[in-house]
């Protein structure tokens, strides 16, 4: 699963049935619960009410902005890492969806939204690809950004001072709305404990949101005096950011792994 970024990432469970499995492998793949089911449709559902008011809505005319934002966030999605001991995995777009959550049209937001986790959800090469669960991760983000750009027009009245306290409240906003899903379908699916489970998920990612959030909140206070260049700079920024977290999570695997053998 994903979102931006954490999504669900489990070869195994959210996936097509039928074609290219053959028994064997069929046998010994858990199956989604009719809970699990039932969630999947209901996230899909709210999606498909978000992105179809998104597009009655209608685009705004060309913007520089939203196209900027759209291709640095689907470069950033595919910078994206495994979480350790989850199906689920993270990538460096999450600033991206912020800022344009932060400056662009809902619209728009849901549009660099979707596609920058099509992005991040496409597999790699020599990997099959797996539509439900692609859709699934899209569907989570578009209702993340919904309800994040909900909670952003409720503050229009605020101070231009108070733009950093804005972002950070829509940032936790995103956080909630993005894992609490990826933490509910890992729960079902592998019968796990469904507050450890989001526990141990907000462990792993909350200092990324920090990040992200602090991040966004400088682009956009800066972006004013230093125009829409400043992403640019943060995708460089955002790598460096992948290569310390790809780190860190390698060393926690090995640790984890020595200490089993052990």
């Amino acid at each position: 699963m994903a979102a931006p970024g954490v999504t669900y990432n489990d070869p195994k469970r959210v996936t097509d049935s039928g074609a290219g499995a053959d028994a064997s492998s069929a046998s010994t793949r858990p199956q989604l619960t009719l809970a699990a089911k039932a969630f999947v449709g209901a996230v899909v559902l709210v999606a498909s009410v978000v992105v179809g008011r998104a597009i009655f809505r209608g685009m705004p005319g060309e913007n520089v902005q939203f196209v900027t934002l759209l291709f640095l966030s689907v470069l950033a999605a595919r910078m994206k890492l495994t979480l350790p001991a989850f199906d689920s995995c993270m990538s460096m777009n999450l600033p991206f969806l912020l800022i344009a959550v932060a400056q662009l049209d809902v619209s728009q937001a849901v549009i660099v939204g979707a596609v920058s986790t099509l992005a991040q959800s496409l597999p790699s090469p020599g990997s099959p690809t797996k539509p439900l669960q692609m859709l699934f991760n899209i569907c989570i983000i578009a209702n993340a950004i919904a309800i994040s750009c909900f909670f952003a027009s409720r503050t229009t009245g605020w101070p231009a001072a108070a733009k950093p306290v804005v972002i950070t409240a829509t940032a936790l906003v995103f956080f909630v709305a993005d894992t609490l899903p990826v933490a509910t379908i890992i729960a079902l699916t592998e019968h796990r404990n469904w507050v450890r489970t989001w526990d141990s998920i907000v462990l792993l990612t909350f200092p990324y949101f920090v990040l992200s959030a602090g991040v966004a909140t400088i682009v956009v206070s800066w972006a004013l005096y230093l125009g829409w260049q400043l992403p640019s700079v943060l995708l460089v920024v955002m790598y460096c950011v992948y290569r310390s977290f790809r780190h860190y999570f390698k060393t926690a695997q090995t640790s984890g792994s020595a200490r089993a053998k052990g």
